[in-house]
């Protein structure tokens, strides 16, 4: 058994902002995806409900040659969201707050660990597709082993349509450790300060 590296996902916040910068870069395949985002959310929203976003997406094609760009800006309302790319928009109906994968990666160090806990959404998966009724509910805590020893940890649970159960595990540091999706996980390299 191994692991195989697809890919790598920079996410940057300043603390006393509600805002996010994303880098991406994932190559299922011998072609490249790369993704670079900004994100405003809401300072208030347990799980970083998105305001709007700029996002530019790019593909390189397997003998390295630019194959595809594309940029689209999108803005939330109470009850919609609309996305705009190539002056086309197309607008998505909402009933429940909008977040995402990368900025759910950080507010989840946030919510409380208390049994019964829970808070409904819908998802943006990767700003690129709705998964809709979406639960987040505190679903335990227990150690972990690490190399540097057992961690004590808070794991949340995420389910809802068109995914597969999202796990996250929070160290009691907050730091979101390890996020798991089916055969899929997500590991924290490393923290560092960014300057002003």
């Amino acid at each position: 058994m191994y692991n195989t590296v697809l890919g790598q996902v920079a996410i940057t916040k300043r603390m006393a902002s509600p805002d996010y910068e994303i880098e991406m870069s994932y190559q299922p395949t011998s072609s490249v995806e790369s993704v670079k985002a900004r994100i405003s959310c809401s300072g208030s929203s347990p799980v970083a409900a998105l305001k709007s976003w700029e996002m530019d997406w790019s593909f390189l094609g397997k003998g390295q040659e630019l194959s595809y760009v594309n940029r689209e800006q999108a803005v939330v309302a109470p009850d919609h969201f609309s996305v705009t790319s190539r002056g086309n928009t197309d607008r998505f109906e909402l009933k429940q707050p909008l977040t995402s994968p990368w900025t759910l990666m950080d507010a989840v160090r946030w919510l409380p660990a208390k049994t019964g806990w829970c808070h409904e959404f819908d998802m943006y998966m990767d700003l690129s597709s709705l998964r809709r009724n979406q639960s987040l509910s505190f679903s335990g805590s227990g150690q972990v082993a690490l190399a540097t020893g057992f961690q004590d940890m808070a794991f949340y649970e995420q389910l809802g349509e068109g995914i597969e159960p999202i796990h996250y595990a929070v160290d009691s540091h907050q730091r979101t450790l390890f996020v798991t999706q089916g055969q899929f996980g997500w590991g924290l390299n490393r923290i560092e300060e960014v300057s002003s």
